[in-house]
């Protein structure tokens, strides 16, 4: 299976720095993606290499690796979806705490 480096954007998780220095906050969906790479760059990677290896079945024309690999990306995609509703469940109890507007 290629390595995420391998990819056309060369993107690999080792080489991810964060966000940069010069934005203030980052948006929700810009957060919960650092905490995801933060907290869980192993999941992330895989979702990489499922990508490269999809592409690889897909320019073969690989019928049966085709099918394992799309069982396998829903799951990898169920449990990250599972990860990130508990993160944006928890950022949102925090914005709420932080708010000077009384939530009822």
């Amino acid at each position: 299976m290629a390595h995420a480096s391998e990819t056309k954007k060369g993107w690999a998780i080792e080489n991810y720095r964060g966000p940069s220095a010069s934005s203030s906050r980052p948006s929700v969906g810009a957060w919960l993606a650092n905490v995801l790479i933060r907290e869980r760059g192993d999941q992330v990677q895989s979702m990489f290499d499922l990508g490269a290896a999809l592409r690889q079945a897909q320019a073969q024309l690989s019928k049966d690796e085709l099918r394992k690999l799309h069982r396998e990306r829903r799951r990898v995609i169920a449990a990250s979806w599972t990860t990130q509703r508990t993160w944006r469940a928890t950022a949102a109890r925090a914005l709420v705490a932080q708010s000077p507007v009384a939530w009822k």
